[in-house]
């Protein structure tokens, strides 16, 4: 897929596909992240994952206001909370727990 480059993220989601699958099934499953689950994530452009990002960033501003309230009081603006959450999203929740990542994996991809 000439339109996908490498990002830092993969390695993260590559390295953990390995431990729990076969090579040849960790192949497809990237491909199918990259392409269908997380179109965009990966593109040299990043926009899935900026788009992403922010629509996170709205969602926590309208649903959990005082989260976001206490997030600004810490003086956390949208641009430093993107690029947290950009780690998140690229690397697929690996900063969680095993068991916790693993099951966001289950309701992402399954």
């Amino acid at each position: 897929q000439p339109t996908i480059g490498y990002c830092q993220g993969m390695n993260f989601v590559c390295g953990i596909l390995l431990l729990i699958m076969a090579e040849e099934d960790t192949f497809w499953l990237l491909a199918a992240i990259v392409e269908d689950v997380l179109p965009g994530f990966y593109h040299p452009s990043l926009i899935g994952v900026n788009s992403d990002t922010h629509t996170l960033h709205d969602l926590v501003a309208i649903k959990l206001p005082a989260v976001a309230a206490d997030l600004e009081s810490l003086g956390l603006d949208r641009e430093a909370l993107c690029s947290v959450y950009v780690a998140w999203f690229m690397c697929l929740f690996n900063q969680l727990p095993s068991e916790s990542m693993l099951r966001v994996w289950d309701l992402l991809l399954f």
